[in-house]
């Protein structure tokens, strides 16, 4: 998926890390290169992008696009 939304022009820089154990939350500002559509156009907050990845065993299982940070926390079992 990566190299897909890279070779789109999607590119982008990870903003905070929380390690929450089984679940981790990543806050991701994308940016886009000039002249690039994005299709697919994510809820963003503040210009970012939070997932929730939800780890078994080293793996990620499951991936979650948030709307905010208090979203991803809650999503995540957590206090923001």
């Amino acid at each position: 998926m990566r190299a897909n939304r890279h070779e789109r022009g999607l590119s982008g820089d990870i903003e905070e890390v929380v390690d929450l154990g089984d679940r981790v939350i990543v806050a991701f500002r994308p940016n886009l290169a000039p002249g690039a559509q994005w299709d697919e156009p994510w809820p963003l907050s503040d210009g970012i992008r939070y997932q929730v990845l939800t780890m078994r065993d080293g793996l990620i299982v499951e991936m979650k696009g948030c709307a905010d940070r208090q979203v991803a926390f809650a999503y995540a079992g957590a206090d923001s």
